[in-house]
């Protein structure tokens, strides 16, 4: 049984009394009075001298707890960490073996979490502490949380705060875009911390409705601030309406014309997010793009896209 795996590479073992990065790696082991922190020091694990393995903010609450008597925590090198009373009998493990190089990191959100050796797909996890993030503040922010699916949480689920309300598309709506209030979207599952991108303060020629008489320069707003230019973007495929989709493949919402009638988006949350940026870059008649947003903006548009590689891209 995994349980009873023994810890062969004793050599692993640190006999520091911290850990030098935010990390316990794969084959590592976390003896009574060892200490992992977060790279910001807010937080840490720690195996104490009474066999508990603990997380603790810095303030001094307990994050998790494993409430056991045991003598040593292994990051076994099959991906399960595993905290031992002997070398033979387990007492408590996160159940992830069959990983191979798998780790534990305390990160600087409050979230304990054993991921993959890719460093990007979570195996176990704790949560985002709630007192990390006081949700987004800013037109453009992006907002995510996890996706409401047992045993799905870490694919995450992404949204644009407009300055007072989310948007966001949805499954089972006529209308996937949807507007809902940022208490609402929080509360369906587990946040995450919001996403701040530093949007540049160029400006945007655009029409942000859901006809738009092109020509004749009828319906475009000059010089629109980027900032604004999301959430307008974000309104105007509202306006227009979408359809959602499992896959990445993406029908952008196009206003209509003096010709055509409009062709409504179909999206995912995260490539919905990612058309919504793509308004702060490929649409700039008049004004200059500054070329390092330039950049990341075709990036974002080129990345594989999952709603958590997208929440990341957009981090600062």
């Amino acid at each position: 049984m995994i349980y009873r795996r023994l810890i062969v590479l004793f050599g692993s073992l640190i006999a520091a009394a911290a850990f030098a990065s935010d990390v316990l790696p794969s084959g590592a082991i976390l003896q009574q009075g060892q200490s992992v922190f977060s790279n910001s020091g807010k937080y840490r694990i720690i195996m104490q001298s009474d066999g508990n393995f603990v997380m603790y903010r810095s303030d001094g609450v307990v994050r998790f707890a494993s409430g056991r008597s045991g003598t040593y925590m292994a990051m076994q090198t099959d991906g399960n960490l595993v905290e031992y009373l002997t070398g033979t009998q387990a007492v408590w493990s996160t159940a992830t073996q069959g990983h191979a190089g798998a780790y534990l990191a305390v990160q600087n959100d409050g979230n304990l979490v054993v991921y993959m050796s890719n460093g990007t797909t979570p195996l176990w996890w704790i949560g985002v502490d709630p007192a990390v993030d006081d949700g987004p503040s800013a037109t453009g922010d992006v907002v995510a949380r996890d996706l409401a699916y047992p045993g799905m949480g870490f694919v995450g689920h992404t949204g644009i705060w407009t300055g007072s309300n989310v948007v966001e598309v949805v499954s089972g709506q006529t209308n996937a875009a949807r507007y809902v209030s940022w208490q609402t979207f929080k509360t369906t599952s587990t946040p995450w911390p919001t996403a701040h991108p530093n949007i540049p303060n160029h400006l945007i020629y655009y029409c942000f409705a859901a006809y738009c008489a092109f020509y004749d320069g009828t319906n475009y707003q000059n010089g629109i601030s980027a900032r604004m230019a999301v959430a307008g973007r974000a309104n105007q495929i509202y306006l227009i309406g979408a359809d959602y989709t499992l896959s990445g493949v993406v029908t952008i919402a196009s206003p209509g014309t003096p010709t055509s009638a409009p062709v409504r988006g179909v999206y995912r949350c995260d490539t919905f997010v990612v058309d919504v940026f793509q308004s702060t870059a490929g649409w700039n008649m008049y004004h200059s793009v500054p070329a390092a947003w330039q950049s990341r903006m075709t990036n974002l548009a080129n990345m594989a896209k999952t709603p958590q590689s997208v929440w990341n891209a957009l981090k600062n």
